[in-house]
């Protein structure tokens, strides 16, 4: 941001407001000292790092992604009571605008400020590769309509991968766009088995976990993951672990019920103090991408696990911004979303070949130093 916003106020935008937005509100304080800060959003998740005492939070609704219906209500609202708080308290204010809720699209047609965008998924897109609308729908086409608009109003657009970079140029300026490795929450560490609390609690310190931790999201693949544990079904050490919630979550429960699979173990999301311990759990974590979002995001979580050092098992199209990531540092491999027979040899292979499984834990710990919270300084 420039020089001249010292002393005037920045307000930041973003409905469901975690560790990230936090440092990057933290490095905004300390490089404007002067200025008025005010972070706009539904919740504030605090981890380790704790918002900067300067920053105001202004409370709207909670992100509620419960189904597509609460969903959409809650992103109207957030919106209308953001526009609204903008347009009569903070005209003059510089914005950072998150893509959550991603109708910010539309806010270039009621507000008159200077504003930066952080794209972390790209809308409608995002809706149209998940199957929740048709790209050919009078609604797509509206958005893609606002975008242009949005877009090309904005001072300043970031985003996570060249991939993303490249989806969001039919829709500004690539020279106006820049690419900013995320981060995550926590210092790069290893937990060991015997020192961690949440594996002594359930009773798996002596199974080798396989874990996917987060949404189980409408066409994210994870039920290839199901076909997977039936075939290793009689390893009684091996364990497969799904912590938290979603569209799938109970579709995959009853998956495993009628396959008579123990080997699965379902839990709900950790809490914030407990989350370090559940993800380093994992002897292998799985993340995926559903098809149709390869250029669009890339899953915050993956940072957290390169801090933590986990070998990654991803589930993603060739070719896509998380396959090149992976590939990249060699921090794990990557399987299309059929490929059950491979996924599970991978799983085999790391489990009777420690020299592998602490290949990709090195290489993990190698890279973590490219994805800090120094990167937040890029949006200063």
């Amino acid at each position: 941001m420039p020089e001249s916003i010292n002393g005037k106020s920045i307000l930041i935008f973003n409905q469901h407001s975690s560790y990230l937005t936090i440092d990057i509100c933290n490095a905004l304080a300390a490089a404007y000292p002067d200025a008025e800060l005010i972070l706009f959003a539904g919740v504030v998740n605090q981890r380790e790092q704790e918002l900067d005492n300067r920053v105001r939070v202004k409370k709207t609704i909670r992100y509620n992604k419960r189904n597509i219906v609460t969903r959409l209500f809650s992103w109207l609202v957030a919106f209308t009571h953001f526009t609204a708080t903008a347009m009569i308290f903070h005209r003059k204010s510089k914005l950072l605008l998150v893509s959550n809720p991603p109708l910010i699209s539309f806010l270039a047609y009621f507000l008159k400020n200077r504003y930066d965008i952080l794209i972390f998924d790209i809308y409608p897109d995002a809706l149209a590769g998940s199957g929740f609308i048709n790209n050919k729908s009078v609604v797509y086409k509206v958005w893609k309509k606002a975008n242009i608009h949005f877009y090309r109003k904005s001072e300043r657009i970031f985003t996570i991968s060249q991939g993303m970079k490249n989806s969001l140029s039919k829709y500004a300026d690539p020279e106006k766009i820049r690419v900013v490795n995320l981060w995550s929450s926590f210092s790069p560490a290893i937990i060991q088995k015997e020192n961690n609390p949440f594996l002594a609690d359930y009773d798996l310190t002596d199974k080798f976990v396989v874990m996917y931790s987060g949404n189980m999201g409408k066409g994210s693949g994870l039920d290839v993951i199901i076909q997977v544990a039936e075939r290793l079904k009689d390893i009684k050490d091996i364990v497969f672990l799904f912590v938290g919630d979603g569209w799938m979550a109970e579709t995959m429960k009853q998956q495993a019920k009628s396959k008579g699979l123990s080997n699965c173990i379902f839990m709900p999301y950790q809490p914030a103090d407990k989350l370090v311990y559940s993800l380093s759990a994992a002897d292998i974590s799985v993340v995926t991408l559903p098809a149709g979002a390869d250029s669009l995001s890339i899953p915050n979580k993956t940072y957290t696990l390169i801090a933590l050092c986990k070998p990654i098992l991803a589930i993603t199209p060739v070719g896509s911004d998380l396959h090149g990531l992976i590939n990249k540092y060699s921090i794990g491999e990557c399987f299309e979303y059929a490929e059950a027979d491979k996924i599970t040899d991978f799983i085999l292979k790391l489990k009777t070949e420690p020299g592998k499984l602490k290949h990709f834990s090195d290489n993990c710990m190698q890279c973590s130093n490219e994805f800090t919270n120094a990167n937040a300084s890029f949006f200063v």
